[in-house]
């Protein structure tokens, strides 16, 4: 019996000119889970503005019947720009008539965008930075026989006022980490098989091999403002109609801003030799 494809989400996904919330099609992107988010605009050049709270007001000690002090909050904004991401991708006629094939296409195209928008919010050069590359971010160490490096990258962040919310990392490092033992051979993180979910000091770690192996970020929610779009999709049989083939187009529109990069903090996890893979850029 031939296997059949099931989907879910995808399947509306190539159906013709259709927006649909980002949470729905891309749920798995690094940008939604960890990031604040807010509307994207149209264009390349328009900006969301976003207020934050620079400086809380001062409170003191007020004597019975006196007027309380008065202070105001130091508000800012900052500013995010967004980018388009967008992908055509051909089917013949002949195969779209096939059960399961136009759902897993669909579900190639979604995997293919979520990828590289993890790839740009971590590893972007500019315009805007991948939080990897910003300046002024924590540099806790390396981690290599425990986790210390990791409460110093968490009470760093604290130190400067924020809160770790998330930890992102690469596959092979996350390996190196699991196999962490104390001297009497048990290991540090417990045993994977009990584990529900990834975590490290409570806080969700998300494995992404769009991270360089060796390398690991704390971040924190509330510092990362993240304009995100809805996930545009189209399909056309008139497109490339000189080869009967049908076209499927996916966009989605995102950018992102740091209020406080020195509440974000990076780490090297040292890795066997035989477990250094190598990413594609």
């Amino acid at each position: 019996m031939a296997a059949t494809i099931e989907t879910t989400s995808q399947v509306k996904g190539l159906y013709p000119d259709q927006s649909f919330p980002s949470q729905d099609i891309v749920p798995d992107s690094l940008i939604l889970q960890v990031a604040t988010i807010t509307g994207a605009p149209e264009g390349d050049v328009p900006q969301v503005r976003v207020p934050y709270v620079e400086t809380d007001p001062k409170v003191g000690f007020v004597k019975e019947g006196d007027e309380l002090d008065r202070d105001q909050p130091t508000l800012n904004e900052v500013l995010v720009t967004t980018r388009k991401l967008g992908l055509i991708t051909h089917q013949s006629r002949e195969s779209n008539a096939y059960a399961g094939a136009s759902g897993a296409i669909a579900a190639s195209m979604q995997r293919a965008i979520t990828l590289k928008a993890d790839n740009i919010f971590l590893n972007s050069p500019a315009s805007p930075t991948g939080i990897r590359n910003l300046d002024g971010i924590i540099d806790a160490g390396t981690v290599s026989t425990d986790f210390d490096p990791f409460t110093d990258a968490i009470t760093g962040i604290e130190a400067n006022s924020g809160q770790a919310t998330s930890i992102i990392m690469d596959p092979a490092s996350w390996g190196a980490l699991s196999k962490l033992k104390y001297a009497d051979g048990v290991l540090q993180l417990g045993s994977p098989a009990v584990q529900a979910q990834r975590t490290l000091f409570g806080l969700p770690v998300f494995v992404t091999s769009s991270m360089d192996p060796g390398q690991a970020l704390v971040v924190s929610q509330p510092e990362i403002i993240a304009a995100v779009g809805t996930i545009d999709l189209a399909t056309s049989t008139e497109a490339a109609f000189t080869s009967d083939s049908i076209v499927h187009r996916i966009t989605w529109r995102i950018g992102w801003n740091v209020v406080h990069p020195n509440r974000i903090a990076k780490l090297a996890i040292t890795l066997p030799q035989t477990a250094k893979p190598t990413r594609d850029k």
